[in-house]
């Protein structure tokens, strides 16, 4: 199935309640970044159906969620943008970690896993350090780190 995904994606209120981007008046709506979701790792996680509010048509498009939106930049090689994504997009809320970090299991066969495992690892920090352990560890785990 084909969604929006990327920042168009962050700046769009998704049911997750989180505050995504805030950007939505600066984005380029006429011009969809669309991705597929069938030969994606994630398949339809995070993808549900909405108007978008900014666009002139009342047209309903598949859109992926502030998780899948950031996750979506990270398979695609983007560290630069989601960077922040705990904090700023998704609010900070541990609840959510039980949502993000089996998802990131699922991408471990992309040629840029060893990138995105780093991005995890500065972004979330013990949070991700204590999820890799859990899971009888994702990857050898040479560092600690004190902080939440």
């Amino acid at each position: 199935m084909k969604y929006v995904t990327g920042m168009q994606a962050l700046n769009i209120q998704c049911p997750l309640d989180t505050t995504g981007d805030w950007h939505p008046f600066t984005t380029n709506w006429d011009n969809l970044h669309f991705q597929e979701s069938d030969d994606n790792p994630l398949k339809d996680f995070g993808i549900y159906k909405t108007k978008i509010p900014l666009r002139k048509d009342d047209k309903e498009y598949f859109v992926a969620d502030h998780i899948r939106a950031c996750l979506d930049m990270l398979q695609n090689g983007d560290y630069f943008q989601p960077e922040g994504m705990r904090k700023d997009y998704l609010d900070d809320d541990p609840k959510f970690d039980k949502l993000v970090f089996p998802q990131v299991v699922k991408l471990s066969e992309l040629d840029n896993f060893d990138k995105i495992v780093q991005f995890f690892e500065r972004e979330y920090k013990a949070r991700w350090f204590r999820f890799a352990k859990s899971q009888g560890g994702i990857y050898e785990l040479e560092k600690t780190s004190e902080d939440d």
